[in-house]
Parts: structure tokens; C-alpha cells; sequence
């Protein structure tokens, strides 16, 4: 017996030792006079935390305390570890003061703090005594919350000590509260997942009143079944035959139990559980095999306790005699539904025009593929599902990058780079069919996007912009251009206006304006009719030139910075057949100039460019002061 003291002991100063070592981290030499500055409002951080919450930090820490009640007073002592200035409680009331209160010799005075006497104590190890005057021994005395460790001796008797939930110790007799009936009333419900291996869930509901006590429960385990974790607001633990202990109090609680059965299920017999029923659901994997449920009745299961989630499933009412049997109809499913995948690319096209960086989301199910490879040129860097990294593994001949897949619902997220591909872009690249893609390329500023191919239909394009009309005014200031001028100045006209005419403020009818009085002026005789249209090709030059200088400057701005370039621009695709990605895979045609623009193999989509979210910052330009900017997609990536 003297060997177990004192291994205890020995046990009990390594752990005060190994405290007070993790609380007290060595400080520099030169930053100890510091050290109060540092940790002035913040004192209890040098304080140690409990196993499971390093977030708290607790100054104080208790021990046992001891009380001997006589008939006519009462002695207490209790040691107490403190690693901060603190105001520590005492046993007692204002109506039941503690008197001479001493550490060792020295009186301490005693004060009151919301309703209870506490001392100033400093920090270190403090045994500390006092004791109580009274006429007769009163039926309780408080105790401070943080003492769960009591020890009771009444007129040299020691007795178990009764405290209630408010921190009372009762001295003569039990409170009222702690005379209840102890009482338990449990439903259980199961729920079986038809996956390999099989699934069990079981949820107890209890209903606990009278003392708090240890429970032990039959038949938490199916008969074969392994435990995987437990879910419960009370300490709980599964011992080695299966039963359920659990340190109860009273209170409702729902305790979850989470468990898997070996080998291929056929049949499962209940094991002896409290109660004379049970309600059981099954949640079929028709992917996997096709059974009926025997041997037990079907209940509707809105009319249960059963929880929300489980109600969609069909519900069995379970006896102990009962067995379920699962018959068999269909081990896998020989003509699965095709996979239905969903893919939105974005595309950032690099600075240098080099290279793409490609960002694809993939979501649906797959049913039939458990692998999704990308084929080059294309480069996988990344790969998330549900938000958890993927490692990218290299499969095939070809030896293509790519990711298994687990999960029939998929969501995925994958990033990767087309570098040094001057050819057509691929609108998948993925070696699947996709029931829908859509896309955005987003591009850098100073570029503009001339065509694009793949889809039936294309609007915002540089060449869709043209409408009859405009080759009309184009053809027609050309002919004018060069009856006047002669072929050269035609073939000038025409590429100028070609480049320019759908360009923001560049000239276009004014040209009319100015060729018109021309031509006239050559046939026109003198007279007031001459003069009228002399004064019309002079005003017609004098606002060329005022549309025309402002349209050189920008242009000429925009060429040599091009990220000053303010473009906003909304287009969409569409496309009259749907053709699935993986069978004719859709390509975009991107030129020098382009801005961005949307595509897609189902539907409508659209984009918008980067300059409706530009953030100016820079120079002061112009009477307005307006600032220069530097524009780029605010979802670009380097």
C-alpha cells in the first residue's frame, strides 16, 4: 500500500512539474525587463489550459477540500496553485463567514465578491485554513464551483458528500431535487446503408431523470458489427462485450452509434435491445445491387420519431424475434445511366499572347467513368474535389494526366496551362463527353477578338459587327475616294476605314460630309449655291478634324499602353445543334486585339470585359483630372 502512495505522489509532481515547465517558457535575458510591459492586460497567458481547449487559460486550480463539522464549529483547508494575482473563493456565505483565515501564520483578510468571501492570493502554492462559528450545524455550506474533490468528516464520522447543482454541500440531509426517481426511457432507431461494407447507424433518444448515474445498454452493436465512432453529448464507450456505457444525467440526449458489417449481407438478426421494438430503415445503392427487404412489416415513417433526414427512406418495424432477410434481385447495374457532366472553363490568355491558364469547373454524376484524364497540349496543375486536393497521376499508353474520381456527384475544380500553342484552343480538352460547356476567355487589354469557331451561331465578334449598311458606307466612300482621287487614295480609304470603323469615336459619316462638297464643288458654276457649299466642306473639315485628333491621340495612347484601353463589351454564343464535346470538339479562334468574349456548346452565355471594374489609379489627365488607369481582369491569373 505505501508503494501505491507513493507512486502516486511521485505521479502527481512530474504532472505539477511539467505544468509549471509548459506555462513558464524561457525569456531572453535581455527581454525579461520587458516582460511585464508585454503581458499587462493579458496576465493570464503565462496560465496553463486545459487538455481539451487551448483557447482557455485557468489561473487557478484547486485541490481537494477538506471540511470537519463539529456541533459547535467547522474547520476547512484547501490548497490551492495559482499562477497570477487572483481573488480565490472560500467555502461559505455572507451569512456563514469564514473566520481566521490563515496561510500558514499569516491572517488573511477576507472580503466579499458577488455574494462570497474571497481572499487576494499571489501567485504560487497556497495551503489555506480558516473555520466556522455556529450554534448548531447548519443543514448546507457553499462551496466554491471549481472544487469537485470533497472530503466530509460530521462529529468524527467521515461521510460521502452530496452536492447539489448550484455548489451546496449539504451537511444533515439531502435536498428536495436529489429525492427523484431514477428513470430511463430509450427509442431506437437504425438506419442500414446498402454500401460495401454495409453501413449501420444507430440513434438512441433518451430520456434520462433522477440522479446522475452510469447506464450500460444491450444491443447498441448488431451481432458481427465493428464500431467506427460514437456521437454523444455524454461521456460514452462501447466495452469489450458490446454494451453501451454512458455516464448519465438527467436531461433528453440523442446518442448516435456508427458501425459497418463484414463480409456480404444476406440476413441480420437483432441482438436483445431495451424495449420491445425498434424502427429500422434501409437506404438502398441501386448502383450497387437491387434487394428486397423481408421478414419485417413496412410502416409509413412520417408517423416516427425517426429524424428528418431518415424519413425518405422506407421504415420496418423490428422485434427481437424478428430477422431481416435481403433477397437479392440484381448484383450491379449491367446498363448504367451515362454520366451527366456539366463543365464551365475559364481561360486567361497571358500578357505575352504565349500560353492560356485554363481553370475548368466540373460538376454531375458519373456512372460509367471513374477517371477523367486531360489530353495535351494541355497541362493539369491542380485538381480539387469538394474542396479536398487531388493527386494527379499519369495513365495510358499516352501516358495523359488525370484524376480518379470515388464520388458518383461530382464537383471538381481543376487548374492547368496551355503553353506555346498557336493552333486552335480546345473548348474541353478533357478525353469526356460533356451534356453542357461553357466558357470565358479572359484577355488582356489591347486585344480584340476577331472570330471564333465551333459554335453554329457567334454574336460580338469583330467580323459579326458588320452589318449591310456599313459595307455600304464603306464601299461607297471608297468609290468616292478614288473618282476623286484616284486609285491609291481609294485603296487608303478603304483600309482606313476598315480598321477604324467600329473603333469608339473614330470617324465615319462625317467622311460623306467632307467628300460630297468636294465632288459638287468641280461642277458647281459660281454663284451664292458655290459659296453655300464652300462653307459646307470647310465646316466639314474643321469637325473631321476635331473628331479625328482626339481619335489619334487615344490611339496612339492605346498603342503604346495598351493596358489604358477602356473596353466594355457584353456578347454571347449560341449554338443551334447540340453536339457533345468529346465527339467534335469545339475550337476557338483567338486574334491579335481580342477582348473577352463568351462561348459555349448549349444555350446562351455572356461575358463581360474587365473595364466596367477597373480601379483607376495613377496620373491626372485632361480639365476633369480624371486619373489613368491600369486595367486588368480583376479574376486574371499570373
Amino acid at each position: 500500500m505505501k508503494r501505491l502512495h507513493f507512486l502516486l505522489v511521485l505521479i502527481a509532481c512530474l504532472t505539477f512539474v511539467s505544468t509549471l515547465a509548459h506555462a513558464a517558457s524561457p525569456v531572453p535575458a535581455p527581454l525579461a525587463p520587458w516582460e511585464p510591459w508585454v503581458l499587462y492586460g493579458h496576465e493570464n497567458r503565462v496560465c496553463p489550459t486545459p487538455y481539451n481547449n487551448a483557447g482557455t487559460h485557468q489561473c487557478l486550480w484547486p485541490s481537494r477540500l477538506k471540511l470537519v463539522v463539529q456541533p459547535s464549529e467547522g474547520r476547512f483547508s484547501q490548497q490551492w496553485l495559482v499562477f497570477k494575482p487572483s481573488l480565490v473563493p472560500l467555502p461559505g456565505s455572507p451569512a456563514l463567514w469564514p473566520q481566521e483565515v490563515e496561510e500558514g501564520a499569516r491572517t488573511l483578510p477576507v472580503i466579499e465578491k458577488d455574494g462570497r468571501p474571497v481572499i487576494q492570493l499571489s501567485p504560487g502554492d497556497h495551503v489555506i485554513t480558516g473555520r466556522f462559528l455556529w450554534r448548531k450545524i447548519p443543514e448546507m455550506i457553499p462551496v466554491p464551483p471549481a472544487c469537485g474533490l470533497v472530503t466530509l468528516t460530521v462529529a468524527g464520522k467521515r461521510v460521502p458528500p452530496v452536492l447539489d447543482e448550484k455548489g451546496r454541500l449539504w451537511l444533515q440531509k439531502k435536498p428536495k431535487a436529489l429525492t427523484f426517481e431514477d428513470k430511463l426511457d430509450v427509442e431506437a432507431f437504425r438506419l442500414l446503408e446498402d454500401t460495401i461494407p454495409m453501413r449501420v447507424t444507430t440513434l438512441l433518444k433518451l430520456n434520462i431523470s433522477g440522479h446522475p448515474r452510469e447506464i450500460t445498454l444491450e444491443g447498441a452493436l448488431l451481432k458481427g458489427a465493428v464500431p467506427l465512432e460514437i456521437t454523444s453529448p455524454l461521456p460514452a464507450r462501447l466495452d469489450a462485450n458490446g454494451r453501451l456505457q454512458i455516464q448519465a444525467r438527467p436531461g433528453q440526449w440523442n446518442l448516435r452509434v456508427a458501425t459497418y458489417l463484414k463480409g456480404h449481407v444476406r440476413a441480420i438478426r437483432p441482438v436483445p435491445f431495451i424495449g420491445s421494438r425498434e424502427i429500422w430503415c434501409f437506404k438502398p445503392q441501386s448502383d450497387i445491387r437491387m434487394v428486397k427487404v423481408k421478414g419485417v412489416p413496412a410502416i409509413d415513417p412520417r408517423q416516427t420519431g425517426l429524424p428528418p433526414e431518415w424519413k425518405r427512406y422506407t421504415a420496418y418495424l423490428v422485434t427481437p424475434d424478428s430477422q431481416i432477410t435481403l433477397e437479392e434481385l440484381r448484383r450491379g447495374d449491367p446498363h448504367p445511366a451515362p454520366d451527366q457532366l456539366n463543365l464551365r472553363r475559364t481561360l486567361w490568355l497571358d500578357f505575352d499572347g504565349g500560353g492560356f491558364t485554363i481553370q475548368d469547373h466540373i460538376t454531375g454524376t458519373i456512372r460509367r467513368s471513374w477517371r477523367l484524364d486531360m489530353n495535351p497540349p494541355i497541362r493539369l496543375g491542380h485538381v480539387s474535389i469538394d474542396g479536398k486536393d487531388q493527386l494527379i497521376t499519369h495513365f495510358g499508353k499516352n501516358e495523359r494526366e488525370g484524376v480518379e474520381l470515388r464520388k458518383g456527384t461530382l464537383n471538381m475544380t481543376a487548374e492547368s496551362r496551355l503553353k506555346g500553342h498557336s493552333g486552335p484552343i480546345p473548348a474541353v480538352g478533357w478525353n469526356h463527353d460533356f451534356r453542357s460547356v461553357r466558357g470565358i476567355l479572359n484577355l488582356p487589354p489591347g486585344w480584340r477578338l476577331l472570330t471564333m469557331s465551333g459554335p453554329d451561331t457567334v454574336t460580338g465578334t469583330w467580323f459579326e459587327k458588320w452589318t449591310l449598311l456599313d459595307l455600304f458606307l464603306v464601299l461607297i466612300i471608297t468609290m468616292i475616294a478614288g473618282r476623286l482621287f484616284g486609285i491609291k487614295w481609294a485603296l487608303l480609304a478603304f483600309t482606313t476605314l476598315v480598321l477604324t470603323y467600329h473603333e469608339k469615336g473614330a470617324p465615319q459619316i462625317i467622311w460623306l460630309n467632307v467628300l460630297i462638297p468636294i465632288a459638287l464643288l468641280q461642277f458647281l458654276p459660281e454663284g451664292w449655291v458655290k459659296g453655300l457649299v464652300r462653307l459646307w466642306r470647310l465646316g466639314a473639315v474643321v469637325a473631321l478634324i476635331v473628331m479625328a485628333l482626339p481619335f489619334m491621340v487615344h490611339q496612339v495612347r492605346i498603342g503604346i499602353y495598351p493596358q489604358l484601353e477602356r473596353v466594355s463589351t457584353r456578347l454571347g454564343v449560341r449554338t443551334l445543334q447540340q453536339v457533345p464535346m468529346g465527339a467534335k470538339r469545339e475550337r476557338v479562334f483567338a486574334r491579335k486585339r481580342a477582348s473577352d468574349r463568351a462561348f459555349s456548346s448549349k444555350g446562351k452565355l455572356y461575358s463581360y470585359s474587365r473595364s466596367d471594374k477597373i480601379q483607376r489609379k495613377g496620373l491626372l489627365l485632361g480639365k476633369e483630372k480624371q486619373k489613368a488607369v491600369l486595367a486588368f481582369d480583376p479574376n486574371a491569373r499570373i
